[in-house]
């Protein structure tokens, strides 16, 4: 199940289908940004850890 299609559905008879289809668009980027900058800080910090247990 994907909570936010299901919102979008749920939305569309109450703004149309033009504006839940822009809504989620950039709902859908600002999640994908979310993701791609924490998977950025978690191989950041990985990197650092490894760095910090060298001899």
């Amino acid at each position: 199940m994907s909570l936010p299609a299901i919102a979008a559905g749920a939305a569309t008879p109450h703004y149309g289908l033009r504006t839940t289809a822009h809504t989620y668009a950039v709902a859908a980027a600002l999640l994908a940004v979310a993701a791609l900058a924490a998977l950025a800080v978690s191989r950041r910090r990985a990197a650092h850890s490894a760095h910090n247990d060298l001899p």
